[in-house]
């Protein structure tokens, strides 16, 4: 069954998580963004950079790619990994916002003006 053809829409992209560089060959038809994720480092894990790096230099001519900072609660931590993923040339950086006060949200989101 070629899901491609069963499933059109000129809006829906399809973005699918992948845990290690060597699924990605075999699913590249059907996805429309590379979501790297670790989901066995936390809810959303990181992959080491090294291996961010390899996607990006093969798939990045082919499809979007996005990846997941990892479990991080503090806003700092967030900043720095989010300048060191910035120079990897993904098109999405994805990260949770663990933060109960709503002036920690605040903060974090202030980075990106």
């Amino acid at each position: 069954m070629n899901l491609k053809k069963k499933i059109k829409s000129n809006k829906t992209k399809f973005l699918v998580s992948f845990k290690e560089i060597d699924e990605i060959s075999f699913n590249l038809d059907f996805v429309d963004i590379i979501d790297l994720k670790d989901p066995f480092s936390g809810t959303i894990g990181a992959w080491q950079t090294s291996e961010i790096s390899k996607v990006v230099k093969v798939y990045s001519k082919k499809k979007l790619i996005s990846a997941t900072l990892g479990d991080i609660k503090k806003t700092d931590q967030i900043f720095f990994k989010l300048k060191k993923f910035d120079e990897l040339g993904l098109d999405f950086i994805k990260f949770g916002v663990f933060f109960e006060d709503s002036n920690e949200i605040n903060s974090l989101f202030k980075i990106f003006k």
